[in-house]
């Protein structure tokens, strides 16, 4: 694939995503199962997680080192993360926790750190 569509092949999943976390975050009312002790903070490590892992697949081809790729990819999901928790605090029902900005960073840290390893691992044994 070369030109526009190569970068939709890229960075469409990317803004999909992102797009996804948007529509989640403005409903007033999200279901979370009762009972499940901090259940929102797993779903936003696995959320920006999830980001995180989309930006490292979009930046793969680009000229970027494997540890700038690992660097950028957490940087801007975590903060998406930090911007999403101001557009909730404007949504009714909904509030800004700087714990889930810090589940946030959680998750983008988590899965940018394994994709490098995974990376580097491959390297090595190629």
């Amino acid at each position: 694939m070369r030109g526009l569509s190569a970068r939709l092949w890229r960075w469409g999943p990317v803004l999909a995503y992102a797009g996804l976390i948007f529509f989640l975050s403005s409903q007033s009312t999200f279901p979370v199962p009762a009972g499940v002790w901090n259940f929102d903070k797993l779903l936003h490590c696995l959320e920006y997680g999830g980001l995180s892992l989309l930006l490292c697949r979009a930046l793969a081809g680009s000229n970027l080192s494997a540890v700038r790729v690992m660097v950028f990819s957490l940087l801007v999901s975590a903060a998406y993360g930090v911007s999403d928790e101001f557009h909730q605090s404007f949504v009714p029902g909904r509030d800004s926790s700087a714990y889930d900005a810090l589940a946030d960073l959680a998750g983008s840290s988590a899965a940018a750190v394994l994709r490098f390893a995974v990376h580097s691992l491959r390297r090595r044994s190629t």
